[in-house]
């Protein structure tokens, strides 16, 4: 990427921020980016979690595993969006998480230690950098809340049409592309891919929904 702070200016984490203070930051924070090839892991289960990751090109995904092995997409991450923030505020550890790129991409790593602790030389933008972080930290809580909202749906029909519905008022649109195939799809509303596949073939003979692949048109 030719030019770093140019892309990070619109980021929310650096709202407010000039772009000397951007520069400064990813020298303070010990900033570095690093490639990976679709279908690398980023990060694995268990790997320190005292980092903050900024992806500057590409698509990961946010993977945990149960105790009986299945799947469950924990979140998507996109081009100029954040992961892996809230475990190290929170203090974690270690990973609970696994971080899977989904597509090549390029991550931008800071060092959330020094963002959460501060340094010697008091930097003026610490205390802009930490509003940031809560403002997006608790957007993303917002995020979680409606994942749970299709969880908690008791058939898997309820959870589609959950799914879908605020996909159409997301895109303001009845016709939109997914980000997901029939598998993660399956796997980010934790239902068996089988069972979903028959639900959906059933709204499409109902005529509910259209379909082809990750495209939807809805009537209803």
């Amino acid at each position: 990427m030719t030019n770093l702070v140019e892309f990070l200016k619109p980021n929310p984490l650096f709202q407010g921020i000039a772009d000397e203070a951007i520069q400064a930051i990813l020298t303070c924070f010990g900033g570095n980016t690093k490639t990976y090839e679709m279908g690398e892991y980023v990060k694995n289960q268990g790997d320190t979690a005292g980092f903050l990751g900024i992806v500057l090109q590409g698509h990961l995904r946010i993977l945990q595993d149960d105790y009986l092995g299945n799947r469950n997409i924990i979140s998507d991450v996109t081009e100029g969006e954040l992961f892996a923030e809230a475990f190290a505020c929170a203090g974690f550890p270690s990973l609970p998480v696994d971080v899977y790129a989904a597509s090549p991409s390029t991550v931008l790593f800071l060092d959330a230690d020094r963002l959460l602790t501060g340094c010697e030389s008091a930097c003026s933008f610490h205390h802009q950098i930490m509003q940031n972080l809560l403002g997006i930290i608790a957007r993303k809580n917002v995020t979680v809340n409606q994942r749970m909202k299709y969880l908690s749906c008791r058939t898997t029909k309820e959870k589609l049409l959950g799914y879908l519905n605020d996909q159409s008022k997301l895109h303001h649109s009845r016709e939109f592309s997914i980000p997901f195939n029939r598998q993660e799809l399956a796997d980010f509303l934790c239902v068996e891919r089988s069972a979903m596949s028959y639900q959906i073939s059933l709204l499409v003979k109902e005529g509910l929904i259209e379909t082809k692949k990750n495209h939807f048109l809805l009537h209803f």
